[in-house]
């Protein structure tokens, strides 16, 4: 993992997902292990080398480990007899 934290912005580097965000909260995959960032005014300020590193503006709270539940999928027969 690669967090860069400066005044006014998180640097994040190696990201796998991007789940959800919005203004409070950044629910991401680093390095495929779930974190969710915590705050306010919280915003996807820059993208960049193929989509696996972020910026992201705003006033930052936490920063923690936390699961991000995977939609299981119905297999094959039970979405035919569905």
């Amino acid at each position: 993992m690669n967090l860069i934290l400066n005044d006014n912005y998180l640097e994040i580097k190696n990201i796998t997902l991007i789940k959800e965000f919005n203004e409070e909260r950044f629910l991401i995959e680093i390095d495929s292990i779930p974190y969710e960032i915590k705050g306010t005014e919280l915003v996807l300020d820059d993208v960049s080398n193929g989509n696996t590193a972020v910026k992201i503006k705003g006033n930052i709270n936490s920063i923690s480990k936390t699961n991000i539940s995977k939609k299981k999928e119905k297999s094959f027969i039970k979405r035919l007899l569905a």
